[in-house]
């Protein structure tokens, strides 16, 4: 089954907003990319677990390469997402706006969305 970009953008988004807390809430369409079926192999009762597992390291990747093309970008969505800060934070740290930070990281999460798209594809 293939995934919209605006799906993957959406679940991309959903697994940021949830970083580092268990949860399956709106990760479904993560279980269809063959992307994570090769690198997590789990069955059905373990499906939350390897497959928050597999999400995490493949965002992490994913974000390793995001830096190579957009360094702020990247650091947005690190700082917001896996550092849990609130954007005046962030932007406090980056010497920026809030509006010009979330500016950043609707561009960022547009970006890592592709980036994990392309691998899919």
């Amino acid at each position: 089954m293939l995934i919209n970009q605006e799906d993957l953008y959406t679940a991309v988004h959903t697994a940021l907003v949830n970083w580092g807390k268990p949860s399956d809430d709106g990760l479904e369409p993560f279980a269809h990319l063959v992307l994570l079926q090769k690198r997590a192999k789990f069955d059905d009762s373990e499906l939350p677990f390897a497959l928050n597992q597999a999400i995490d390291r493949l965002i992490l990747e994913s974000l390793d390469l995001l830096a190579e093309q957009d360094e702020i970008g990247a650091s947005v969505l690190q700082s917001r997402f896996l550092d849990g800060k609130i954007t005046r934070q962030t932007a406090q740290e980056m010497h920026a706006s809030p509006d010009q930070v979330n500016r950043w990281q609707r561009a960022a999460l547009n970006r890592l969305t592709q980036i994990i798209y392309r691998q899919e594809m």
